[in-house]
């Protein structure tokens, strides 16, 4: 089986042209503004403490005097229950909301939702049937990405659906990946023969983990579901990968302890110069997650 690719997958990524000039990079996104934030982070602590906390105190003295006998019913406790705890069911509902909701969403139904659409000598990118295709004919690897709108995130999940829809298992990879800025990233690809890895492209690239799918992460159906998590902070950058559910692998890396975003999902397909590989993506996004 080929090896995993661990610099920047090709020299026509992304829809540019291998004989022209490539694209300008897209723009970065731009800077959030944390002076809201802060405002709001005060007013959080600051009505957290008077709808949790004075509460909590009043409901206790009742409680308490009811224990005592000095008043028939502890109705502050009592009160405290019924609408207490179901406004912090609701706060931790919204909490994990705030962390699943997805940022990019796409079935490539809608051909006009983003993606490249280009073709060279011997790739051919763009959507089909329903879904992404990304076509290789005789050629190494090729890959797409789109940068999503909400502004880069330091914790994501990116994810697809992915088939072969024709070519050699034994020499065949896909799968997604995050992009930090143009050309620096992470990939996480499956092997269509039950091998998988992580890998970093940049300048140099590398290998991170490779190893083969466990029984409980084989595709029962037709295609697999990738999903990889990259989470950045902390003078480290995380990475975890799952393949139909499973997780199959998890590794670090250092970095310059500098702040560090995902701004784009990447779709990749490795193949050989020997053959021809014709690969489907589908029900592919984006979520922010938890740091972890």
């Amino acid at each position: 089986m080929e090896s995993t690719p661990t610099t920047e997958p090709s020299d026509a990524d992304d829809g540019r042209d291998r004989q022209g000039q490539p694209h300008p990079p897209p723009p970065p996104p731009p800077l959030r503004s944390r002076g809201l934030g802060k405002a709001w982070a005060i007013v959080g602590i600051v009505a957290g403490f008077f709808f949790f906390i004075v509460p909590g105190l009043l409901a206790i003295r009742s409680y308490r005097r009811w224990r005592a006998g000095s008043i028939r019913r502890p109705t502050w406790a009592w009160t405290c229950a019924w609408v207490g705890v179901p406004a912090l069911a609701l706060g931790i509902y919204s909490s994990w909301m705030l962390y699943n909701v997805p940022v990019l969403q796409d079935d490539f139904s809608d051909s006009a939702s983003g993606w490249p659409i280009n073709e060279g000598a011997d790739w051919s990118i763009g959507y089909q049937e329903g879904a992404y295709r990304i076509e290789l004919r005789h050629s190494d690897s090729q890959s797409a990405s789109l940068v999503w709108r909400e502004g880069a995130l330091p914790n994501v999940a990116v994810a697809a659906e992915v088939l072969l829809h024709s070519g050699d298992e034994a020499t065949s990879l896909a799968g997604v990946g995050c992009l930090e800025r143009e050309g620096v990233g992470y990939i996480f690809v499956v092997g269509f023969d039950g091998m998988f890895a992580i890998g970093r492209f940049d300048e140099v690239g590398e290998t991170l983990v490779t190893g083969h799918l466990p029984p409980a992460a084989r595709s029962t159906g037709t295609a697999n579901r990738i999903r990889g998590e990259c989470r950045a902070g902390h003078g480290e950058k995380r990475l975890t990968m799952y393949v139909n559910d499973t997780k199959v692998a998890t590794t670090t890396e250092p970095d310059d302890g500098g702040y560090h975003a995902f701004s784009a999902i990447r779709l990749v397909v490795v193949g050989s110069t020997e053959d021809e590989v014709d690969v489907r993506f589908d029900n592919a996004y984006v979520i922010g997650i938890q740091p972890s």
